[in-house]
C-alpha cells in the first residue's frame, strides 16, 4: 500500500491563503486510506507562499509525527 501525507498550505499568520487547495487536500485525506494531510499552521513564512527554514522544519516535524502514528496503526499494515 502506498501512503501520501500532503501539506496543506495554509501557513503563518495569515491562515486561509489557499482555502480551495486546503480543503481539497483536506477532502483527499478524509476519503483516502493512508493519505494524511498536515497541518501548516504557525509555520514561519520568507513570503507570502515559502517556508522559512524554522517554517520547514515545523512542517518536517508535523509529518514525522504523522509517520510514526500510521506506522503505529495495525490496519495500515496491509
Amino acid at each position: 500500500m502506498m501512503r501520501l501525507i500532503k501539506n496543506r498550505l495554509s501557513s503563518g499568520k495569515k491562515k486561509g491563503i489557499y482555502p480551495e487547495t486546503d480543503a481539497a487536500i483536506a477532502r483527499i485525506a478524509a476519503d483516502e486510506k493512508g493519505v494524511y494531510a498536515v497541518d501548516s499552521t504557525g509555520a514561519k513564512l520568507v513570503d507570502k507562499n515559502h517556508w522559512s527554514y524554522e517554517g520547514l522544519k515545523t512542517v518536517v516535524q508535523r509529518m514525522v509525527e504523522i509517520t510514526q502514528q500510521a506506522i503505529r496503526k495495525p490496519s495500515l499494515q496491509d
